[in-house]
């Protein structure tokens, strides 16, 4: 493995910082793991262009009115005893 033939200043390390963070892999690529790197990144980007594929082909609406739904009262059902639980009398 190869090693930086200049140490890196303040301001280059907090932009690798800060590129690593937007971009996972930047800094695998700085430290000279090529390959490791060039696999995180190319993950990250397919994860993202599958993210705005779903994004753009479901309605947006449905998906937050889905998340956001009351499931804490149960479902109306004619066949429910007085007390709410099937087979209690």
């Amino acid at each position: 493995m190869r090693q930086a033939k200049e140490p890196l200043s303040a301001g280059a390390v907090l932009g690798w910082l800060v590129l690593a963070a937007l971009a996972p892999g930047a800094a695998h690529l700085r430290a000279g793991r090529r390959r490791t790197g060039l696999v995180l990144i190319s993950l990250y980007a397919v994860l993202l262009l599958a993210l705005l594929a779903f994004v753009l082909t479901n309605d947006l609406g449905d998906l937050a009115g889905s998340a956001t739904r009351d499931s804490s009262s149960p479902p109306s059902c004619s066949a429910r005893s007085p007390s709410g639980w099937p087979g209690s009398p």
